[in-house]
């Protein structure tokens, strides 16, 4: 059946337009303002690390203080509950609890550099790419992913041998990719993108993904 709503008086959020975002929430001018900084640090480093293209959206981007008011504006607003406890990125939109901290924010924003600039692309490389920079810093123009929570899930797994085949992975559909097993599914892709950052490797693997003929190589 359909959700139940709040029997509250639904959130009011109001959008303000940062560029080429569309900003709205409840949280503060000054943690909207620490946000825009860091999206604008985000482009110089996936225009100049990776050559992307800046966005060109626009995009809504809505920012909360904490669980209850991301979950409430969900279940008001686009009428079900959060498919994630951090946040998620849906067609235009960026929707995300804010107090989870700021890596939230880039995975998001990262998904539409991805979907800007290699418009449909793998499941395991889009999330993979993505998670890789919700633990990061930016250097010198660039950005660098940095080893993060989901190590230990994927440490178990192999202690377990229960890893994927990267070739496995690759085939995952969406989902799949999101079904069960789907924290494992996001730390193999994670660490696969780790692991060629630390090699040196990883701009050749997104130049790769760039020049792929889809119809040939959906998997990547």
């Amino acid at each position: 059946g359909a959700p139940k709503t709040s029997a509250r008086r639904a959130l009011e959020v109001t959008l303000a337009r940062e560029g080429v975002f569309r900003v709205g929430g409840d949280v503060s001018p000054e943690e909207i303002k620490e946000a825009m900084d860091l999206l604008a640090r985000l482009d110089q480093a996936m225009t100049c690390q990776f050559g992307m293209k800046s966005l060109v959206g626009p995009y809504q981007l809505y920012l909360f203080k904490d669980s209850n008011s991301y979950e409430e504006f969900c279940v008001n607003r686009l009428g079900e509950k959060p498919c994630s406890v951090y946040g998620f990125f849906q067609g235009n939109r960026l929707i995300m609890n804010y107090g989870t901290g700021s890596g939230t924010l880039i995975h998001e924003a990262v998904h539409a550099y991805i979907q800007e600039n290699l418009g449909a692309c793998p499941i395991w490389f889009n999330e993979g790419f993505a998670s890789l920079y919700e633990c990061s810093s930016f250097e010198d123009g660039g950005i660098e992913g940095h080893v993060n929570w989901r190590l230990s899930r994927l440490q178990a797994a192999i202690r377990n041998q229960t890893t994927l085949p990267l070739g496995r992975l690759a085939d995952l559909s969406n989902a799949e990719f999101y079904g069960t097993g789907s924290d494992l599914h996001y730390a193999q892709s994670r660490y696969l993108m780790y692991h060629l950052q630390e090699m040196g490797r990883l701009g050749l693997l997104f130049k790769a993904m760039h020049e792929r003929d889809p119809a040939r190589d959906p998997s990547g």
